[in-house]
């Protein structure tokens, strides 16, 4: 036992002594920034096609899951009686629009200013559940 804990101790060593720091950047190449907008377009169209042919009945689990994970839920600010069967109101359209706009602003003037964790924050956490219930998240036009 005590020979198996050296040999731990020295490949616990090497590893300090061979481990270099990861190299900050300050750019984005033309490939990565084509991955980032294919990801954004992709989980807009994700959240378009769940809410578009779920409708109400969408609505209603998403809340439903959400009052499950957090415990309380806002109600909806457009009651789900007022959604129609398929698809979303108006309104929600309209908010999706702005939303998706305003986000790829950001991500875009995050990307010219070299700040990658802003964009590998909103790649990995992106639109929370429980705001889509207070505006509902990007979809595509």
């Amino acid at each position: 036992m005590a020979e198996f804990d050296r040999i731990i101790a020295r490949a616990k060593a090497s590893l300090k002594a061979t481990t270099v720091p990861p190299a900050k950047r300050s750019s984005l190449n033309d490939t990565e920034i084509k991955r980032m907008a294919e990801y954004v377009h992709a989980k807009a169209l994700a959240w378009d096609e769940r809410i578009r042919f779920g409708g109400r009945d969408e609505a209603r689990r998403i809340e439903a899951e959400v009052a499950r994970l957090e415990g309380t839920v806002e109600p909806p600010l457009i009651p789900h009686e007022n959604w129609p069967q398929r698809g979303v109101p108006r309104q929600v359209y309209e908010e999706n629009k702005a939303e998706l706009l305003d986000t790829l602003g950001e991500l875009r003037e995050a990307a010219a200013m070299g700040r990658l964790f802003r964009i590998t924050y909103w790649k990995l956490c992106g639109p929370s559940i429980s705001s889509w219930m207070s505006a509902a998240p990007p979809t595509s036009s």
